[in-house]
């Protein structure tokens, strides 16, 4: 039988680092390449869709489910739109934070929890980034048409945070080399001029 860690088997420090690093992940690879108004909105609610979607694929991972928003009131949507809107202003400070958080919650995972309940914890985090790095397109107008999926930016993003978690290599198989993180937006109109306009 595995044991799983729970809120109870961290300190309030080490707790809010493992609860905000989703937030800083998904936030800096929103805030790592801009999609204009309606892009920034949508990758903006990604990051908390996501927090609740891709934990279904953790069902048994009490540290994911304890982390993972019950549901959002009034305030928690202010308060991620205020942190939303201070990242995209500030792509750079994001970056370094989210890097941060994920190298602290690796050592806080290393020293109280399970491989297993570990690496899920990883992989959650960058399903949420990879998640938010497709909900908008990158290059896109205004109504986001156009672009490409994911942009670059994005892709090293999420390249230095599997890093900074210290992911196993075989953990990573598919988590950030689907053809949704290569390949050009297939229902991007192109450019006049560019082949296939």
């Amino acid at each position: 039988m595995l044991i799983m860690t729970s809120h109870a088997d961290y300190t309030s420090e080490e707790w809010n680092i493992l609860c905000t690093t989703p937030l800083k992940v998904g936030g800096a690879v929103a805030a790592s390449a801009p999609s204009g108004v309606v892009g920034n909105v949508k990758e903006t609610l990604a990051i908390t869709n996501s927090m609740v979607n891709e934990a279904h694929r953790y069902t048994s991972n009490q540290l994911i489910n304890e982390i993972v928003p019950k549901g959002i009131n009034r305030e928690q949507v202010n308060t991620l739109a205020g942190m939303a809107s201070n990242l995209f202003q500030q792509a750079d400070i994001a970056r370094t934070q989210a890097l941060d958080a994920c190298r602290q919650a690796c050592q806080i995972l290393k020293m109280k929890s399970t491989t297993q309940e570990a690496d899920e914890y990883k992989q959650w985090l960058l399903m949420i980034g990879k998640n938010v790095a497709s909900a908008a397109n990158e290059g896109a107008n205004l109504l986001n048409v156009g672009g490409i999926n994911v942009s670059p930016e994005e892709v090293r993003i999420l390249d230095e945070m599997a890093s900074a978690l210290e992911l196993p290599e075989h953990l990573m198989v598919g988590l950030l080399t689907d053809s949704s993180l290569t390949n050009p937006n297939p229902n991007a109109n192109p450019s006049p001029g560019s082949p296939g306009a």
